[in-house]
């Protein structure tokens, strides 16, 4: 696993094709996952488990004798074996340890960006449900032997710590088809929620010099809501149909005091659709004129083709295209951009700025006015503006797009 330092982080976020996120490192959730439980293949030579020779009904020790022993209970390493993107800041592996005391640590791993870190308190039942497992599974004999044939997904290494902090393996491979080990797994996944920072890190990044004031970016407070708040700034063109709860990530900042926290809601399938706060998101980057009106965009942070845009602009100071057919934001070809391929399938959103890619191979500019599916990179994003705001001020025919720079002060 790589992790580069904190500025180095944000460079690293820019520099990706686009926000994507590995949903969760330890779960099942994901479309990888699901395909990879469907291809388990079955081998002459695995061997059937054998379950524990002793067990007792109830735990040997009540939840008040566990949380007076010192030190970690039980660890489970999650390893993510791809595939991968190689310009996406990926969710590897993750790491989960139960303490005696009740508290579960959960580390995710990234690819490109620092390790993300948890930590929450089980509820007694969770903490003699674990306890429970490494009393039946702790001497490691169970699974001893035990394989699965799998193309790819997950692998998990499990092991137990006595009261004196002597570590025994418990079992270490593919486990789909093992319902006592995969409980385990579901259980410290659910506790702590998946890991969805990145999309949160990449939007903070966003705005000048606001990452330099965050306290806590590799371990923000994570909680789960089922409804927004009515006080939350909503993505542009953010659809909330699709979710069925949020993930409520909360960053502390060295302005608190005056400005409160920034707190930001990712679905349940690891979309950011919200942020909530008391500063002005509203970031005046680039300004586009259109039909005699005057809006503001913000650079997307997700993006590696927004330097060369930047780059760009500064030269020229501002671009004038030609664009038709704002139902798709379709033409507007911008021979800078040329030889700079797009970004994988997406779906843009309205307000969104975007380059794709033409069936000839060059570079066109197109500003999203309805959403829809296409395979472009976004550059930057519209502030403040409705799809119906939009549809109004671009009109049905052929318009001329400025995009400039603001004045430097």
């Amino acid at each position: 696993m790589r992790c580069v330092d904190f500025k180095n982080r944000v460079a690293a976020a820019v520099m990706a094709a686009g926000v994507m996120v590995s949903f969760t490192a330890c779960k099942d959730k994901d479309s990888k996952k699901k395909s990879t439980r469907e291809t388990h293949v079955e081998t002459e030579d695995t061997m059937k488990i054998v379950p524990p020779t002793t067990s007792a009904s109830d735990p040997t020790k009540s939840a008040d004798e566990l949380k007076s022993i010192d030190g970690p209970m039980l660890t489970i390493y999650c390893e993510d074996e791809g595939p991968y993107d190689y310009y996406e800041d990926d969710n590897r592996d993750a790491s989960f340890t139960v303490y005696y005391n009740g508290d579960l640590e959960r580390v995710c791993y990234h690819s490109m960006s620092d390790p993300v870190k948890n930590v929450v308190t089980l509820s007694d039942y969770e903490l003699s449900v674990f306890y429970q497992f490494c009393m039946d599974y702790g001497d490691g004999k169970a699974f001893f032997g035990y394989s699965e044939d799998v193309c790819d997904g997950t692998m998990y290494s499990f092991a137990y710590y006595d009261e004196s902090r002597e570590r025994h393996s418990i079992y270490s491979g593919y486990c789909y088809n093992v319902p006592a080990l995969m409980d385990i797994v579901d259980r410290v996944s659910g506790y702590s929620d998946p890991d969805f920072s990145i999309p949160c890190q990449n939007r903070i990044g966003g705005y000048q010099g606001l990452l330099d004031t965050v306290t806590n970016l590799s371990s923000p407070q994570v909680k789960r809501v089922d409804q927004l708040p009515d006080d939350v700034v909503l993505e542009l063109g953010v659809d909330l149909s699709y979710a069925k709860y949020f993930y409520e990530y909360t960053y502390t900042t060295t302005e608190d005091a005056e400005k409160g926290p920034i707190v930001c809601y990712v679905s349940n399938i690891g979309v950011l659709v919200a942020m909530k706060n008391n500063r002005n998101w509203d970031v005046t980057d680039l300004i586009i004129e259109v039909n005699g009106r005057e809006l503001y965009a913000q650079w997307d942070p997700a993006t590696y083709n927004t330097y060369l845009f930047e780059d760009m602009l500064y030269e020229k100071r501002s671009i004038t295209v030609e664009m038709e057919d704002w139902d798709f934001g379709k033409e507007g070809y911008v021979e800078d951009l040329q030889g700079y391929g797009p970004g994988p399938d997406v779906m843009c959103k309205p307000g969104s700025i975007v380059m794709c890619e033409t069936p000839e191979g060059n570079e066109v500019l197109r500003i999203i006015t309805r959403e829809n599916e296409c395979e472009c990179v976004t550059v930057a994003t519209i502030n403040s503006v409705t799809e119906e705001e939009l549809l109004e001020i671009f009109g049905e025919g052929p318009v001329t797009v400025t995009i400039s720079l603001p004045e430097q002060e």
